[in-house]
């Protein structure tokens, strides 16, 4: 005869929780969620995310009881996982505070009026840039970039090679690049 849930052992109540026993997993809850909330409190002080972390702890222990071994004892098994929680919350806290920190920095230090000008700037002096290759260069560089022409497509519509198309490509590209580098040097 099994004795009754609330004097049965953690070890026998585990088992049973893991056998599909939901009053069992209640009395686990009902045993050690003060108690881990108290040891979560102590090590982490009065963060929000306190019962947020203990709740986890038994949504993991629901999650994986059927793969759980416990060689001490349930009470020790649960601390543990609450631990590694909370050393993963921190860490979290510590990423996201020093993103946010970054993130805040970034945008102090940078005026929207200014970013739209530079890049209004850059378009109209990429346009220049692209106008002044060579009639075919510029050609076949309008179809691949403005119009999303394929090669093969660019080599029908003006009837020359896939080759000759690369070719172009890739003079255009080489003429860009070099322009917009003498532009920066510059400045």
């Amino acid at each position: 005869m099994m004795k009754t849930l609330a004097y049965t052992s953690d070890e026998e109540l585990f088992e049973s929780f893991r056998n599909g026993n939901i009053d069992a997993f209640e009395q686990i809850y009902a045993r050690y969620w003060d108690c881990l909330t108290r040891e979560a409190y102590r090590q982490m002080g009065a963060f929000v995310e306190i019962k947020d972390i203990v709740q986890d702890v038994f949504i993991t222990l629901i999650q994986k009881a059927s793969g759980i071994n416990i060689n001490v004892s349930l009470k020790a098994y649960l601390y543990q996982m609450l631990h590694y929680r909370i050393i993963n919350n921190k860490r979290d806290r510590r990423i996201h505070v020093c993103c946010y920190d970054e993130i805040s920095w970034m945008n102090k230090n940078r005026s929207v009026y200014s970013d739209d000008y530079e890049t209004k700037e850059l378009n109209a002096y990429m346009n220049r840039v692209i106008f002044s290759l060579p009639e075919k260069c510029k050609e076949v560089y309008l179809l691949s970039r403005k119009k999303n022409y394929s090669y093969k497509d660019i080599s029908r519509e003006l009837n020359i090679s896939v080759s000759t198309v690369e070719k172009h490509i890739i003079k255009a590209l080489k003429i860009i690049k070099c322009k917009l580098q003498y532009r920066y040097e510059l400045n």
